[in-house]
């Protein structure tokens, strides 16, 4: 079990209300599943980039609040009161549920519907709690206030290429494009203003982050563009699902062994919300997968380079000492002929996208001598080299029609 240490204030304001939220609010939600921590709190308590005031209490969206009333609960009222709270407003309905203290405030925050997906139990200060993921974290952040968000979200954004890259990529393309465009707009338009808040509002901030904090929406911006999804591309190979994602960080390739794989790494990885983001159904691809699997079909799921277009397709494998596995990207070599690397079952190469972003990095590597190391991104060089070779013609499916890049 992981240890966490809250910043102050938060910290003094959790121990403070803690049993107070333990035996109040676990008992109205649902099955009396309680709540989670998130919100920056949490991220700084991992990261150690910022003070916090805030803390941030997700619940299960089906719990009524209702039942914390003056009137139903004022033992409740009471307790909180005595603990320091200043105002206490749970039923505003266009503001989140806040508790009010001098050096601080508690939001209780109806969570999305999978709540628990993603969430982990952590030594919060000496006792045990739910938290969020840092996924969890970054894309409530950014879903729900990404256009005009306050500094403190800008600069977590910011500090989350470095911290922590993987649960920030699966934040930025949970965003639909419209939804990004707009916040990345609204960000560089404000600039200035958020270098004035930074310096009033970030405390705490580490030396090594003071250029981050010096122009947040910047950075932010940077980031969230480099960590976007240019291209997807999803294959099938045996009992093998492969997914390769491209953006400017370059090609990161993910293995799934199983169908049942599929939907919790789907999930996990975020490739059901980068889906979903795009207006593709996951349980329209999944099926699709199924349906490969089973039957050997050759098709495959590859995007352009706005990922527009998306449909699938079975392909032969390649698999190197070290065991990374890539689609084969040549076209009418025959996946029954080991000497094309391919393995018996595999129906025959079907050609899809293009992907170029790692031509550059794999000529650096040979040059180098390091041709045969894996990738920053868990990528064989040469291995990128064959996803970046493949061009794929139009072809047709369920799914739509699928042009090259």
């Amino acid at each position: 079990m992981i240890e966490l240490a809250l910043p102050e204030p938060a910290a003094g304001l959790f121990r403070k209300t803690r049993s107070i939220l333990d035996r109040h609010l676990t008992r109205i939600t649902p099955g009396y599943s309680g709540y989670a921590l998130g919100g920056g709190t949490i991220l700084a308590a991992r990261w150690g980039h910022r003070r916090s005031t805030d803390i941030d209490v997700f619940i299960n969206p089906k719990t009524s609040l209702a039942r914390l009333s003056k009137t139903r609960s004022p033992e409740f009222w009471n307790a909180m009161y005595e603990a320091g709270a200043t105002r206490i407003e749970l039923h505003d309905e266009f503001a989140v549920p806040t508790i009010e203290f001098p050096r601080g405030r508690i939001e209780l925050i109806p969570g999305q519907r999978n709540l628990e997906r993603g969430q982990c139990e952590a030594d919060v200060d000496g006792s045990k709690a739910k938290v969020l993921s840092t996924a969890q974290i970054l894309t409530g952040k950014l879903m729900k206030r990404g256009i005009r968000p306050p500094v403190r979200d800008l600069y977590d954004v910011s500090v989350a290429d470095t911290m922590d890259r993987a649960s920030l990529t699966i934040a930025v393309n949970a965003m639909p494009d419209r939804s990004f465009s707009k916040s990345i707009s609204s960000w560089t338009a404000r600039k200035e203003f958020y270098e004035r808040a930074a310096g009033e509002e970030l405390l705490g901030v580490p030396g090594k982050y003071e250029h981050i904090k010096a122009a947040p929406a910047q950075h932010a911006a940077d980031v969230a563009r480099a960590n976007r999804y240019t291209g997807m591309s999803i294959s099938v190979c045996g009992n093998r699902v492969i997914v390769a994602t491209t953006n400017r960080n370059g090609i990161r390739q993910r293995i799934y062994e199983s169908i049942g794989g599929v939907r919790e790494g789907f999930d996990r990885d975020g490739i059901h919300a980068a889906l979903e983001a795009r207006q593709w159904n996951p349980s329209e691809v999944r099926q699709e997968i199924k349906t490969t699997l089973w039957r050997s079909r050759p098709t495959s799921w590859c995007s352009t380079s706005e990922m527009k277009q998306i449909k699938v397709a079975a392909v032969p494998w390649i698999a190197d000492k070290a065991g990374h596995v890539s689609p084969a990207a040549v076209a009418g070599r025959s996946p029954r002929d080991p000497r094309e690397g391919g393995r018996k079952g595999c129906p025959r190469a079907a050609v899809t996208g293009r992907i170029t972003h790692t031509r550059s990095a794999l000529a650096a590597g040979e040059r180098s001598g390091s041709g045969d190391r894996t990738a920053d991104n868990g990528v064989q060089p040469r291995e990128l080299a064959r996803l970046g070779s493949a061009t794929w013609p139009s072809t047709s499916g369920p799914l739509g029609a699928l042009g090259t890049p």
